[in-house]
Parts: structure tokens; C-alpha cells; sequence
């Protein structure tokens, strides 16, 4: 995974860089994206761990930088997650 994470999001990225990046999302299926579904839907060794990487990269990080870019211009900027349980 190391080298699709260099040559598809982070081409300048250091392998240091990228090895402490795959230390923050474990190649244990059941840790990985959809969660809460155990070894389940790991069509491949690495696909939750990706689903994981990705999810947070395409949508939660796009969404951390717009509420951080958008703070303190005009009324408050506001985020709402629903959590079910």
C-alpha cells in the first residue's frame, strides 16, 4: 500500500512520511472501513485499510479544512455528525 499511497496522493511524500502515515490506519481488516463489520467485506487484504485511508482523506479532511478556512468569517460555522449507536 505504501507505493499506491506515494504515487497516487503524496508523490514528494518521504517513505519515512508514508510508513508513519500506514501506522495511523492498521492492516487488520477488522479495524478498517465500513467499521463495526469485523473481517467482513475485505474483498482484499488491503481494501479496508484503503477504504479507511480514503474516507478520511477525500471526505472528512475536505470537510475539517473548508470549517477551518470558513471560521471567524461572518456567523458561526457549524458541523453536525449524527451517531448511531
Amino acid at each position: 500500500m505504501a507505493g499506491y499511497l506515494k504515487s497516487n496522493y503524496f508523490p514528494g511524500a518521504s517513505d519515512t512520511t508514508i510508513a508513519q502515515l500506514l501506522e495511523l490506519y492498521p492492516a487488520t481488516p477488522a479495524a478498517g472501513s465500513p467499521f463495526g463489520t469485523g473481517n467482513a467485506n475485505a474483498f482484499t487484504p488491503e481494501f479496508k485499510r484503503l477504504a479507511s485511508f480514503q474516507g478520511d482523506f477525500i471526505f472528512q479532511a475536505t470537510r475539517r479544512f473548508l470549517l477551518d478556512q470558513r471560521a471567524g468569517h461572518g456567523p458561526a460555522v457549524r458541523s453536525f455528525r449524527e451517531r448511531v449507536s
